[in-house]
């Protein structure tokens, strides 16, 4: 199994996200080297904005980064949805969350359970991006 292992950081000047691979210099800063490019092609970013790709999509296709707020959406009538950030944690890839409805015993949901909504062909859940808690903070608001 081969894995895409990237990151995203914003730009210390622009503040326009940036995603390729992560390394540190001898400054003890957080460059992004683009896809592609050459090690003389890279931007600086803010080393607290930096987040790796988790590897899985959302139900629009768009890549999930730790510091993404996802909602978990529904689909079976059920109310146990909740809106969380990505984050890492014992190894692994999930999303913190405060909110709990029905079946939700943990406020860590780890990523290996994400594609549990999935049952014999029926989706039950899904997640879509909503922001990132850089941008959007005010997103979690309610939701800690």
């Amino acid at each position: 199994m081969r894995r895409n292992i990237k990151f995203r950081g914003k730009h210390v000047e622009s503040g326009k996200w940036i995603i390729g691979w992560l390394f540190q210099d001898d400054d003890d800063h957080f460059p992004m080297i683009h896809q592609g490019g050459t090690l003389d092609d890279w931007e600086q970013v803010k080393e607290d904005s930096v987040g790796q790709f988790t590897g899985l999509l959302d139900k629009n296709g768009e890549e999930i980064y730790e510091g993404d707020i996802v909602e978990r959406i529904v689909t079976d009538g059920y109310d146990y949805g909740f809106i969380g950030e990505v984050s890492f944690d014992n190894g692994v890839f999930g999303i913190k969350h405060k909110t709990y409805k029905g079946y939700i015993v943990s406020d860590f949901v780890y990523s290996s359970d994400w594609n549990d909504g999935h049952e014999h062909g029926a989706v039950l859940y899904e997640y879509e991006i909503k922001g990132n808690i850089y941008d959007n903070p005010e997103l979690l608001a309610n939701h800690q």
